[in-house]
C-alpha cells in the first residue's frame, strides 16, 4: 500500500492553493477549514444551495463534522 497522497485530494489541492496565494501575496488560512470560511462567495453559494434544497422540500443537507477539514 502506498503512503503517498492521491493526485487529487483535499490536502494536495489545498497545498497548491496556499502556494498560489503566497505567490500573489494573498491571505492564507492556517487550516483548510479557515480558508473555506474566509471564501465569502463560496459561503454565500453554499448557503443559497442549502436554502434551495430545504425550500423545495428535500430536507436538510447532511453536514460532516468540521474537524475533518482541520488540516494544514
Amino acid at each position: 500500500m502506498s503512503s503517498s497522497l492521491p493526485l487529487v485530494c483535499k490536502k494536495s489541492l489545498y497545498a497548491d492553493f496556499k502556494q498560489l496565494l503566497v505567490e500573489s501575496d494573498g491571505v492564507v488560512g492556517t487550516t483548510y477549514y479557515e480558508a473555506k470560511q474566509s471564501a465569502l462567495l463560496y459561503q454565500e453559494a453554499k448557503t443559497k444551495l442549502y436554502q434551495s434544497i430545504s425550500a423545495h422540500g428535500y430536507g436538510d443537507w447532511i453536514k460532516k463534522p468540521v474537524e475533518i477539514d482541520y488540516f494544514i
